[in-house]
């Protein structure tokens, strides 16, 4: 199992990464991730859960992040099913 302090690293990584995807100004970026990530995009549902568990453009707000995370999960990636598990244990 990752200790926390290695999946706050991870996540740190993966929120940097998911920065490099989205373009444009901030609000703009933000609304494309949200619109994505309703139409099922599973990579856009993860950058918008990281954004909300570290309040990056958004307000921070973890129930909400899990919430991203979790239908991210529930498309079947086990290291999203494992991350959201986690969240749980930390």
């Amino acid at each position: 199992m990752l200790e926390h302090s290695t999946l706050n690293y991870f996540l740190a990584f993966l929120l940097s990464l998911s920065m490099l995807t989205w373009s444009g100004c901030e609000e703009s970026r933000i609304k494309k991730l949200h619109r994505a990530a309703e139409q099922g995009d599973m990579d856009a549902q993860w950058s918008l859960g990281i954004a909300y568990f570290y309040g990056n453009d958004l307000p921070e707000d973890k129930e909400e992040a899990i919430k991203w995370f979790r239908k991210a999960a529930e498309q079947g990636n086990a290291e999203m099913q494992y991350f959201v598990a986690s969240c749980y244990f930390f």
